[in-house]
């Protein structure tokens, strides 16, 4: 949800920032800038640092890492890195493992094949934001949240 919120915020910000053609912003055909990559970056990297040190929670770290693993699936069903789906899907199936031993030891972490997967795959998704425009970027996140919201996905 907040590289949800994030990108919403940004593409309406970008529209009115940045002066390129009209147009660009109506076909939202824009790509992020470095600003842009930065501010969703950390956050990712922070979170997954967090779990691999065993200081993650569901909150925020667990969280923003299943956001961006969901919107890389997204992604690459959209073509963008379409294929690395396989990958994607382990990543998310390690960070079901990593919440199932939360549920029952109380840490938030990785085992070693779940951190590396995930890492792999939050690398996909920065090269996939650096390729996308901002239209597939938002299709990708509606998209998310409609399939969170009919329980299809990670939540």
């Amino acid at each position: 949800m907040h590289l949800y919120l994030w990108v919403m915020r940004m593409s309406r910000k970008v529209c009115r920032r940045i002066k390129r053609n009209p147009m660009d912003c109506i076909n939202k055909r824009l790509t992020l800038d470095q600003s842009q990559m930065r501010d969703i970056g950390v956050p990712v990297h922070l979170a997954i640092e967090a779990m691999r040190t065993g200081h993650g929670n569901q909150g925020e770290a667990w969280g923003i890492l299943a956001g961006s693993v969901n919107v890389a699936l997204l992604m690459a069903e959209a073509g963008i890195g379409k294929e690395y789906i396989d990958h994607i899907k382990e990543a998310q199936q390690a960070l079901m493992r990593c919440k199932a031993r939360a549920e029952k030891m109380g840490v938030w972490a990785f085992d070693g094949d779940g951190y590396n997967s995930v890492a792999a795959v939050i690398d996909l998704h920065e090269q996939q934001l650096a390729k996308g425009n901002v239209g597939v970027i938002e299709r990708a996140l509606v998209e998310v949240r409609r399939r969170i919201d009919a329980g299809e996905t990670l939540a």
